[in-house]
């Protein structure tokens, strides 16, 4: 069994779904105007693509760690754990770059597409 191919597309989900991430949890948070006074703290609703955009990160989410239990059943038990770990790394590492050219915005845009792709690539490559 080929472990090397869905392991570099479980890396590039990891990446973009971690952009993602970032990206929603700066962009849904509340402005700072919003909270100025007590009837702004009252009112402020979340935008109405929060919703959505939870729902499609929650899926993700899912996934991302059933592909590595199943992994983890078709391959040896601990390397989801070694793959993860790995990912988690090599996310943290373009997170600092991307924070550092500020290009959230085309990398998400980017990423919607990319993470159902190869979500779907990295469970057929299995």
């Amino acid at each position: 069994m080929n472990i090397i191919t869905p392991s570099i597309l479980y890396i590039v989900y990891h990446v973009f779904y971690g952009i993602q991430v970032e990206h929603s949890l700066h962009t849904l948070k509340a402005a700072s105007w919003a909270f100025v006074t007590p009837l702004g703290r009252a009112l402020w609703i979340d935008p109405p693509w929060s919703f959505v955009c939870k729902l499609y990160l929650l899926i993700c989410r899912i996934t991302g760690i059933s592909f590595l239990v199943y992994f983890g059943f078709k391959t040896i038990w601990y390397y989801p754990f070694i793959l993860w770990v790995i990912a988690s790394i090599i996310d943290v590492g373009c997170d600092v770059v991307v924070r550092i050219y500020r290009g959230y915005g085309h990398l998400t845009l980017l990423g919607f597409f990319v993470v159902p792709i190869v979500g779907v690539w990295m469970w057929l490559a299995v």
